[in-house]
């Protein structure tokens, strides 16, 4: 769910809330979990509603809920709207280059003004049966739409090596309406089981419009016209099982799923060429949970396979994936506990990262995919110490993390002298680093001091640097 849909709960209707650091693998990549445990009743409803207006600009946002209670059934309709209408904004720039030569020169951007305009509304229909202990049942349409999502600059540019001033324009815009549908359903079997099945089906329709021209102050001469015109037309749709076995002190979860994304740009710029990407992933997990007194213990692993393609192309990329999670924490006393948690992650290349056209980015600058990008594994391990006594509390951690082959951005020169970005699977990403984050009840109920300590080391190894 997203925060607007907490937002609709009634805080009398709210049991209570749990957290969860270690959720566990039927959740992904997800680091913690909330549940909130709600009351439904059995008849009426509520109606709630809220705007907020600046009367000094467009600038506002509006809200309604109403839900409707019959028996173990829940009608809820939900509406968010949210306006930046010809809001002032600016941008500055400073950009520093080395030519192959080794020479250095330096564009400098000033901002003249620009504005951001938009407005933008979201709501859903959905319908909940619960029969408490047994059977939970969601089902949801949703469909958010955003007009112009105008975001434009106008400045001078000033070029270290002498060369006229320019005048900078960068207007871009992207319209778009994304509806979907969720059907989740939670089943209890019986003897500590159950049947969790969810399906997320989504598109997106979208256009990316930008707008940028270079044009010389003392004649008005237009020396950088980029026109970018993409439609975009996606869908994915994601459908999970899983299988939840729990005794008195150990849990087994198992699960399978699917997802597949279908991608379609099309550059109306250069004569409607289109680019197809499709992806399709499979999945299945096992993780066992055991509780030892004190200590508990978790382990489990996800095995995924990928199959990204350019549809209109040769370039095909099969990748087979095993993602294990180790996670111990150890009750020292009724206030500390430590924890170690050993963590996998995956990443997949995206259709702009992947797509052969060349975008030109300014007069100096392009950029250009590569359709031989595959993915990666993330790994991170992570050591806490927590303490929560009555009036201090506080967590000490450290952390390590590490990227082979992450996809990542690289730089050169082409034959044009232009600056090209593309992108590759390269060296990695690595960060480790310590966290004190200390909490102090100075007047209970009242005043309570809080805050973070941290010191990260964060580099990257790829291509030329």
């Amino acid at each position: 769910t997203d925060i607007n849909q907490v937002k609709t709960l009634a805080p009398a209707s709210i049991v209570r809330v749990e957290y969860h650091e270690n959720p566990g693998l039927r959740y992904g990549s997800a680091v913690a979990v909330l549940d909130f445990i709600v009351k439904n009743p059995n008849s009426g409803g509520s109606l709630r509603t809220q705007a907020t207006q600046s009367l000094g600009n467009g600038f506002g946002h509006q809200y309604m809920n109403l839900k409707l209670n019959s028996g173990r059934s829940q009608f809820e309709a939900n509406y968010y709207g949210h306006m930046r209408l010809d809001l002032p904004i600016y941008r500055e720039n400073e950009e520093l280059y080395m030519l192959p030569d080794g020479s250095i020169f330096s564009r400098m951007e000033s901002a003249i003004g620009g504005n951001h305009n938009t407005y933008g509304a979201s709501g859903y229909l959905a319908y909940n049966y619960l029969n408490p202990d047994k059977t939970n049942f969601y089902a949801s349409v949703y469909c958010s739409r955003n007009t112009s999502n105008l975001m434009s600059y106008d400045g001078i540019l000033t070029v270290s090596d002498g060369s006229p001033q320019l005048k900078i324009h960068d207007a871009m815009r992207s319209p778009d309406t994304s509806p979907s549908v969720n059907l989740y359903l939670d089943q209890k079997i019986g003897r500590g089981q159950t049947l969790v099945f969810d399906v997320n089906a989504g598109w997106y329709l979208g256009h990316s419009i930008r707008d940028y021209s270079e044009t010389q102050i003392d004649d008005g001469v237009e020396v950088v016209d980029i026109d970018t015109r993409i439609n975009d037309r996606n869908f994915a749709i994601t459908a999970e099982g899983n299988y939840i076995k729990e005794w008195g002190k150990s849990k087994l979860s198992i699960g399978t799923g699917y997802t597949g994304k279908w991608n379609r740009s099309e550059y109306t710029q250069l004569d409607g060429l289109v680019s197809r990407q499709r992806e399709d992933r499979m999945f299945m997990f096992g993780e066992y949970i055991q509780r030892f007194g004190l200590l508990n213990l978790s382990a489990g692993v996800t095995g995924e396979y990928t199959n990204t393609r350019i549809v209109n192309g040769d370039n095909k990329v099969e990748n087979f994936l095993l993602r294990p999670r180790v996670t111990a924490s150890y009750r020292l006393s009724d206030v500390s506990q430590l924890r170690l948690i050993f963590n996998t992650y995956s990443g997949t290349p995206s259709l702009s990262q992947m797509t052969s056209i060349a975008q030109d980015i300014d007069g100096l600058q392009m950029q250009v995919g590569n359709a031989d990008l595959v993915p990666y594994n993330k790994y991170r391990f992570t050591l806490q110490y927590n303490y929560n006594g009555r009036r201090i509390a506080g967590q000490l951690s450290t952390f390590y993390y590490r990227t082979p082959d992450a996809i990542m951005d690289y730089r050169y020169w082409n034959d044009e002298g232009k600056i090209v970005t593309s992108y590759a699977n390269q060296s990695g990403f690595t960060s480790w680093g310590v966290q004190f984050a200390p909490r102090i009840t100075i007047v209970p109920g009242w005043v309570t001091l809080s805050g973070t300590l941290c010191f990260h080391r964060d580099y990257t190894r790829g291509i030329g640097y």
